[in-house]
């Protein structure tokens, strides 16, 4: 469920499908740029286990030249920083910084046709921007990263990885929730989605890595995810003002009644 105090418009899509009942259980604002390479290749570790790392910088382009309009980059994720070949899935910071337009960042895996959802919202308003990113690896060990208005830096620094037992099953990017095609949320109000059985995700997930975007609101609020069926919780994802019109965060959420 989502919730929300003011009126506004939600934006949610999938990034991922995680913690499926029927597969393994897991075992378990912009830096100065450094100038640091990326790690050594290391051996990978055994299979079924999410794999944390120090934080490693794998992309700044400050130091090459900034992302154009309607653009793309990719970004080698394995054999890199510790990173096996054989890894799944990657877990990415990705900031925004120096934007020269309003726009979004979308984050996939490479060969893969670029999905219609997004990962970070950027402004000319807004120096610098951050999200947290679990992005599926595709073609050749990479993942893409497009901007679709303007000119920005980006910057990419890897946190961990995923292999493949571990129990975590990446997707490439579906939207499931676009509020803007039907009307806003309302002031302490609720909105229910379905996130199993669709956009790949088998109906006995038992939690769902989504990327909760919020966009035009009217007043200063927050945004909670939680399970449906069950109390929500004094907590929040996301926090909104009309100073910020747009602000996307990354959810792991429990799957609840009816899949939703």
């Amino acid at each position: 469920m989502l919730r929300s105090l003011v009126f506004r418009l939600i934006v949610l899509c999938v990034a991922a499908m995680a913690l499926s009942a029927a597969l393994s259980p897991v075992s378990n604002a912009a830096a100065p740029s450094s100038g640091g390479e990326p790690g050594s290749y290391v051996a990978p570790p055994p299979s079924g286990e999410y794999v944390p790392l120090s934080p490693v910088r794998l992309l700044d382009t400050r130091n090459t030249g900034a992302v154009g309009p309607q653009s793309r980059i990719d970004v080698k994720v394995t054999g890199v920083a510790g990173v096996p070949a054989g890894a799944t899935a990657v877990v990415l910071n990705i900031t925004a910084t120096q934007a020269t337009a309003e726009s979004f960042v979308t984050v996939w895996p490479n060969g893969a046709p670029r999905p219609t959802a997004s990962n970070l919202n950027t402004s000319n308003a807004l120096p610098t921007t951050a999200n947290l990113v679990i992005a599926k690896v595709g073609a050749d060990g990479k993942v893409s990263l497009y901007n679709h208005a303007g000119n920005v830096h980006l910057i990419a620094d890897i946190a961990g990885f995923y292999q493949p037992d571990s129990g975590y099953v990446p997707r490439s990017p579906a939207r499931l929730l676009d509020t803007r095609n039907t009307s806003p949320v309302g002031p302490q109000s609720s909105i229910d989605l379905k996130v199993t059985g669709v956009a790949g995700v088998p109906e006995n997930a038992t939690a769902v890595v989504l990327n909760v975007t919020a966009t035009q609101p009217t007043a200063e609020s927050f945004i909670t995810v939680w399970p449906k069926g069950t109390a929500r919780p004094n907590a929040s994802n996301l926090n909104t003002s009309t100073a910020l019109p747009t602000t996307a965060n990354l959810v792991i959420a429990k799957v609840g009644a009816e899949g939703k």
